[in-house]
């Protein structure tokens, strides 16, 4: 497992059950991962997502990992694998592509992250360390 995705997504998590987030996809992410389902992805890309901007819903950014991707039919009949299983190498390539900025500058990421949690005010940074210490305490109570 990419201990830097594990790290991302946990944070995220956090994140978005404090609301910190308006959004829905983190959400299905993780009950689709507390539930041990898989997502099937298809060999080729079809759709591009164009709603970046000021007048988007979410994304204000354009992401060049994800903006303007070219698109590809899907061809018939489908062909469908033979087995179904949880494909760790895939889910690797589709965190370095999709968020590339976390593993080449992964130090510098966690590092502003850092800076920027000790510029809040401290009643909010104790919340941030009370959640993080609630998060950590399982993997502490593992070892």
């Amino acid at each position: 497992m990419n201990p830097v995705a594990v790290k991302y997504w946990q944070e995220t998590f956090e994140s978005a059950f404090r609301g910190d987030y308006d959004t829905w996809d983190w959400q299905l992410f993780f009950s689709w991962w507390s539930q041990n389902m898989l997502a099937l992805v298809p060999d080729r890309n079809l759709v591009t997502n164009i709603g970046f901007g000021n007048q988007a819903s979410h994304t204000r950014d354009s992401l060049p990992s994800m903006a303007g991707l070219p698109i590809e039919a899907m061809t018939f009949p489908l062909s469908h694998p033979t087995d179904v299983y949880l494909d760790r190498d895939a889910d690797d390539l589709s965190f370095r592509q999709i968020y590339p900025w976390i593993v080449e500058n992964q130090s510098y990421y966690w590092q502003l992250r850092h800076k920027f949690v000790a510029t809040l005010p401290e009643p909010l940074r104790e919340k941030i360390r009370l959640l993080r210490s609630k998060a950590d305490a399982p993997k502490r109570g593992s070892s």
